[in-house]
């Protein structure tokens, strides 16, 4: 999930994928990917002067994530949050996994 407030640690906020691209825009940050971490991110600076560093996942990102837990055969996978929307994610999820539930 993105989180922002990087230059300014107190001051962290989590909020949607569609959330930080809509604030990539406002703000008219370049979206970059880092390939270290496999993550996509920006830096804005806010109306109040503030600089802001933006961290969030993708198809890509989720995608690297996924061949890391195949390539290691992970027994499965944990979010930190759900709620947010993010629809790539459960195509990703079915075209990756054979998905049971558990009764």
């Amino acid at each position: 999930m993105p989180v922002t407030g990087f230059f300014s640690p107190r001051a962290t906020e989590t909020f949607s994928q569609q959330e930080a691209i809509r604030r990539a825009v406002q703000h008219g940050a370049t979206i970059q990917y880092d390939s270290a971490a496999q993550s996509p991110f920006f830096r804005y600076t806010d109306g109040q002067g503030r600089g802001h560093e933006v961290w969030f996942e993708d198809a890509r990102s989720a995608q690297a994530k996924f061949d890391t837990v195949k390539e290691y055969n992970l027994a499965g996978i944990s979010y930190w949050v759900l709620g947010y929307p993010f629809p790539q994610n459960w195509l990703l999820l079915e075209n990756n996994f054979n998905i049971r539930k558990r009764r």
